[in-house]
């Protein structure tokens, strides 16, 4: 009979906001001595592996799978070790939503399973759902260079008008020339998510030749406004560029949360979905 270790892997983008950890290697591995340096089969939980450990345990990996969009995964165990503890790791190739890296594969060694199995319609399976903690994700996404603006627009008055469709612009402002950090279409809950790094906005008007922005930020990160549009692609809400400067726009987190109020007399119909 076929054996799964099945699960789903999500990851806190904030605190209290969980993105799927899409596009993730399942990788599984047994517990061979000769697998392992001395001592480390009982490390502690999530662990970054350097490229001699990945080396090193190369010949005991069992089986692998990737999870889909919604973090979902299924990897089929061989029938010899479904009575013997496993190792499962997960590698990432870049963070979720992310166009591209120069950062290398990371490969993180979870845990330990010792799996009860459950017998369904078509074989043995053993459940394993994991979310990576917020502090140990921000580094993952740091070591990536992996930058988010999540958000959620209001109407500031009871309305019957619809909160998906708009399109949200976010620019960082700079002395030079303002930089283009994305776009994103609102949901039903008027929620939107813009993926960038920080080449969208070290740039200068010499670049490529100098990627240095001006001026100078002590703290990395963007300072950033944003634009509304309709589906006519009107403007419904402008903020002036200014508020980059200001002390809770300026050098934003990698993570940030953000809320937009706008006037419903204004917003007019938003695209359809």
């Amino acid at each position: 009979m076929d054996c799964y270790i099945e699960g789903n892997l999500s990851a806190s983008l904030f605190p209290d906001i969980l993105e799927a950890a899409s596009e993730v290697e399942i990788l599984l591995y047994a517990l061979e001595p000769n697998c392992y340096p001395k001592g480390n089969k009982s490390r502690k939980e999530l662990v970054i592996l350097t490229e001699k450990e990945v080396h090193q345990k190369k010949d005991c990996l069992i089986g692998s799978g990737f999870t889909d969009g919604e973090g979902n995964y299924s990897v089929k165990v061989p029938e010899e070790y479904m009575d013997e503890a496993i190792c499962i790791d997960f590698k990432l190739l870049k963070a979720p939503r992310q166009k591209s890296t120069k950062h290398k594969p990371i490969q993180i060694n979870v845990r330990t399973l010792k799996p009860v199995w459950r017998i369904n319609d078509y074989g043995k399976v053993y459940k394993y759902n994991y979310s990576f903690p917020f502090e140990f994700w921000y580094r993952i996404r740091t070591l990536f260079d992996a930058w988010t603006i999540y958000g959620r627009i209001n109407l500031t008055n009871p309305t019957n008008k619809e909160l998906s469709g708009y399109k949200v612009i976010a620019m960082d402002v700079d002395w030079i020339k303002d930089d283009f950090l994305g776009e994103a279409i609102t949901d039903l809950n008027g929620n939107f998510r813009i993926d960038y790094d920080s080449s969208d906005f070290k740039v200068t008007f010499l670049t490529p030749l100098i990627n240095i922005e001006t001026p100078i930020r002590a703290i990395p990160g963007p300072g950033v406004y944003f634009k509304v549009l309709d589906e006519y692609d009107t403007e419904v809400y402008v903020e002036d560029r200014k508020m980059g400067h200001s002390d809770t726009r300026k050098n934003i987190h990698r993570s940030y949360f953000v809320k937009l109020e706008l006037n419903p007399v204004f917003a007019s119909n938003p695209r359809k979905m």
